[in-house]
């Protein structure tokens, strides 16, 4: 047996069955899905409140081709003095080995 039943504003639903086990699956869009047993008593009302967590996030066609994109050019001023020499080429080496974020180069 299979019963489909579609929550109000509220967020209430009710499927009149009889007593005994059943395996219910909440659904809803962008969520991921939730079954549980669920025991109704005969004559009995049965309440039951879920909640579902939201999908996991897929990669899409978009994402991956920005993140498949070549990285742009970064050109460094090349200075006169010992102090900008030495952080051009830091600079220059970071560029090169794609160091980022403080990575030691």
């Amino acid at each position: 047996m299979s019963k489909t039943a579609t929550t109000d504003a509220e967020g209430r639903y009710k499927i009149p069955i009889a007593g005994g086990e059943y395996m219910v699956q909440y659904t809803g869009e962008g969520m991921s899905p939730l079954t549980m047993k669920v025991v109704v008593r005969p004559g009995v009302d049965r309440r039951v409140n879920v909640v579902l967590s939201p999908a996991p996030l897929s990669a899409s066609p978009a994402v991956d081709k920005v993140a498949a994109a070549a990285a742009p050019a970064i050109t460094w001023p090349v200075a006169s003095d010992p102090l900008s020499s030495a952080v051009s080429e830091m600079m220059d080496k970071v560029a090169a080995n794609g160091a980022t974020n403080g990575a030691a180069v």
